[in-house]
């Protein structure tokens, strides 16, 4: 079906579309405007370390190879063995059935990206494009207004982190929705004929309290009571705040990296950290948002540069040391199940921690998705090295593991939504570019 065809048939919900697109022009402004927007003493040193990063360049759109749709595909048989069949939501990790909203978005990526690379046909893409959107609508809300951290996929209940049946609910993240955004909008702008039901969604919640003075808020709950929160850091902050400015979110000061952002020279890199305490220590920074914002919306000219210089430090770490590295957040495959694999992180150079600052240094694990990630942005001698480093932890049958153990080169054999929603992402960037960027073929 052609563009206008699509328009046509969705044309009693193209006001909707329209008042996205208004949006998303606002956002190219807003970028273009950069660090002028940015008044606090912090501006001169970001704009100092911007001037000189000299970022690297970002790979051109190419056919991929048959190699490459052989890896798409495999990591598309995560998604084909995790839906549900009367929700049409997918698990969050291999046979478990459970779900966040961040996960939740990254299965809609990764079936988008499917769909692209020729994967999923168009029939079954609306099939599973409309059970997901369907189920999404019916879950049951945090305080009635915005999604929980968490879901049981087979009931579409409140659910707690181990899946049990939670009535009061953990909170919303704003973060978590903010991911979420992004296929939504990709749906809107692209297949107009769903937009009826991403409305549907969106009517239930509230989006405006997710932000509050142009800053990104979350919720969680102390004594039963809901609590409200600044949420997200340098990095992260900036990716989830372009997500909510595609839906006439202000989301102004949550853009401006520069307001909070400090610079640890690592390896002669200045490597962008937040000045702002998480939870049990200081922020850490993963790849994740930074390869997350190329993939998705295509770099700005300072997420370009801080990107690069994210990259940077890793791939000479390789250079002084011959370990492979690509570090974010991941599952793994024994307690605590989930942590962050940072660059810096608690004080530290390469902590592996929780968000309470607990460290898990011997969980360091070579990712999967940001070996992926890095070659698709890249494209360079290293992250090819990186993939093939890990082509060994394909399983055909149950897609692509989470990584390699750094300590002792074991797999980290966790299977997961996101980072088979990541692989698909970066292998559909290599062909077409940014998800969000339209591009004449």
């Amino acid at each position: 079906m052609t563009f206008l065809q699509n328009l046509k048939k969705g044309r009693s919900q193209l006001v909707f579309v329209g008042a996205l697109l208004s949006a998303s022009a606002l956002i190219l402004v807003l970028e273009n405007r950069g660090v002028d927007l940015q008044e606090t003493p912090a501006v001169p040193r970001i704009n100092a370390v911007i001037a000189k990063a000299n970022p690297l360049p970002v790979a051109e759109p190419r056919k991929i190879s048959q190699k490459e749709y052989e890896q798409a595909r495999i990591a598309w048989k995560y998604f084909e063995n995790n839906t549900n069949a009367e929700t049409m939501l997918v698990n969050s990790a291999n046979g478990y059935p459970s779900t966040t909203i961040w996960d939740t978005g990254s299965y809609l990526i990764g079936l988008i990206s499917a769909h692209r690379l020729g994967i999923v046909d168009t029939e079954e893409f609306d099939r599973r494009m409309n059970g997901a959107l369907a189920s999404i609508a019916k879950l049951e809300l945090f305080d009635g207004v915005l999604p929980n951290k968490a879901y049981d996929v087979r009931t579409l209940k409140m659910a707690s982190y181990d899946n049990k049946r939670d009535e009061r609910g953990l909170g919303w993240s704003t973060l978590d929705v903010s991911r979420f955004l992004v296929p939504l909008a990709y749906v809107l702008r692209n297949h107009p004929e769903h937009a009826g039901a991403v409305e549907d969604v969106l009517s239930r919640w509230d989006l405006s309290r997710l932000v509050k003075d142009g800053e990104m808020v979350g919720t969680a709950v102390r004594d039963g009571e809901t609590v409200l929160r600044q949420e997200g850091r340098v990095g992260y902050e900036q990716y989830g705040a372009k997500a909510m400015m595609m839906f006439g979110l202000d989301a102004v000061q949550a853009t401006q990296a520069g307001r909070n952002a400090d610079f640890q020279e690592m390896r002669e890199v200045d490597l962008p950290v937040d000045k702002r305490s998480m939870g049990g220590g200081s922020a850490f920074v993963t790849s994740e948002p930074y390869m997350l914002d190329g993939l998705d919306f295509g770099f700005d000219s300072i997420s370009h540069a801080l990107a690069s210089n994210v990259y940077r430090v890793q791939e000479k770490r390789f250079e002084d040391t011959g370990i492979h590295t690509a570090v974010s957040e991941s599952h793994i495959s024994e307690a605590p199940y989930f942590v962050y694999s940072t660059i810096w992180g608690g004080g530290d150079e390469w902590a592996v921690m929780r968000l309470d600052g607990t460290r898990y240094d011997e969980k360091r694990t070579l990712s999967t998705k940001a070996a992926f990630a890095w070659d698709a942005l890249f494209a360079t001698d290293y992250t090819k090295t990186l993939v093939r480093s890990i082509n060994t932890l394909a399983d055909p049958e149950k897609g692509w593991m989470e990584g390699r153990y750094e300590l002792d080169g074991s797999p980290n054999s966790s299977i997961t939504c996101n980072t088979n929603g990541v692989v698909l992402a970066a292998i559909a960037f290599k062909q077409f570019g940014p998800l969000m960027r339209h591009r004449v073929m």
